[in-house]
């Protein structure tokens, strides 16, 4: 039975607990932190590597694609305070680990490490947050974003060079989280890279060991309906730009909230949708006619797209009447529930506007007012 030291678990909750505090009502820009710890609990774990990958990736992404420089330089008090007991907590644990009855690997040892270090400069870095020439909250979250990006390719390669590798020989390969730069760190850091093998042995690899296909041909149909469900649920995420409000539609009943810019969630298709429209810019109909710039006006064909007649002077004559109409979607929810085509509803109405006025009026009256 696998059983994760304290350290991994405390990690794992306080990757969760600042993620959950940044995205509901704390600083968005602590999620990338958030994602780092998640990696390091999950490298320390061994068997959730990939769980850390997806975890750092998305926090990131979150935090990147809602940027917004307008981050305000004033910290509070508490967040030094609660950095440098956390990092305190992680020293203790790891202490407390390396004294079980189950020795830990080198990797989780040189981890532990930095998650204490990363701690004590955070909490040092909140201090100095007054001092900054730059707002601090902005560098932390670049910084945190840049640290997770090499540690996840680092990570993501030493995975893929498994799957073309026997399993036979999984132990002489650096182990998920053993970073490169350990090789500059001194003895205890070195640790974490397996001897280096004879040259016989490096060459008594077969080539059809080295394939991925043995490692991955059961797993096949597991991950076809893995990647089935994640796009399935790709299809809940949805981007609404800065010109545009969004109306939420779950199960064929729409919500009254409308939604602002930004990335919004819903039900995965079909049972949810996000409904975007565009209250930033005025929307033109054209009732009776548009100009065709494309033809030469030529007087034995129409002049115009979709030329009509309009009915003027009691309906003794007809005039062709082109007539703009500008509008902006203020209800958005209104405009979406009010009518299967909403613009057509608008040149409906617009017609018999324009019909009742052309009607009391002669055609010259028309012509010249």
């Amino acid at each position: 039975m696998f059983r994760a030291p304290l350290l991994i678990i405390f990690l794992w909750i306080e990757a969760a607990l600042l993620a959950a505090f940044a995205i509901w009502g704390g600083p968005f820009w602590l999620l990338p932190a958030a994602g780092l710890l998640a990696l390091f609990a999950a490298l320390m774990t061994r068997r959730s590597a990939w769980l850390g990958i997806i975890f750092a990736l998305a926090a990131s992404t979150a935090w990147i694609f809602s940027f917004k420089p307008d981050l305000s330089p004033t910290l509070p008090t508490a967040f030094p305070v609660i950095a440098l007991i956390a990092g305190t907590f992680c020293a203790f644990l790891g202490i407390l680990a390396s004294l079980g009855k189950i020795k830990q690997s080198a990797v989780f040892t040189a981890l532990g490490r930095m998650v204490v270090i990363f701690h004590f400069l955070t909490a040092g870095a909140f201090l100095a947050a007054g001092f900054s020439p730059i707002p601090l909250p902005l560098a932390f979250a670049w910084t945190c974003c840049g640290l997770a990006a090499i540690f996840v390719v680092d990570t993501f390669f030493k995975l893929i060079s498994r799957l073309y590798t026997p399993r036979r020989h999984w132990e002489e390969l650096a182990a998920p989280g053993a970073f490169f730069f350990f090789h500059w760190l001194g003895k205890d850091s070195q640790a974490c890279f397996p001897a280096t093998r004879s040259q016989d042995d490096a060459f008594a690899l077969k080539l059809p060991e080295m394939w991925m296909w043995p490692a991955l041909r059961g797993q096949l149909p597991a991950l076809a309906i893995a990647a089935l469900v994640v796009t399935w649920l790709g299809s809940s995420l949805h981007e609404i730009s800065a010109n545009q409000s969004g109306v939420r539609q779950t199960a064929g009943h729409w919500e009254e909230k409308i939604l602002s810019p930004g990335f919004h969630f819903s039900l995965p298709w079909p049972l949810g949708v996000i409904h975007r429209v565009d209250t930033g810019k005025i929307h033109e109909t054209v009732l009776g006619f548009r100009a065709d710039p494309g033809q030469p006006i030529l007087w034995e064909r129409a002049h115009y797209e979709d030329e009509e007649m309009s009915l003027v002077g009691g309906g003794d004559d007809l005039l062709s009447i082109s007539v703009p109409i500008h509008f902006r979607i203020a209800d958005p929810a209104a405009y979406l529930r009010g009518a299967a085509d909403p613009e057509r509803l608008v040149r409906d109405a617009g017609s018999r506007i324009l019909l009742d006025l052309t009607l009391r009026r002669s055609a010259a009256e028309v012509m010249t007012h």
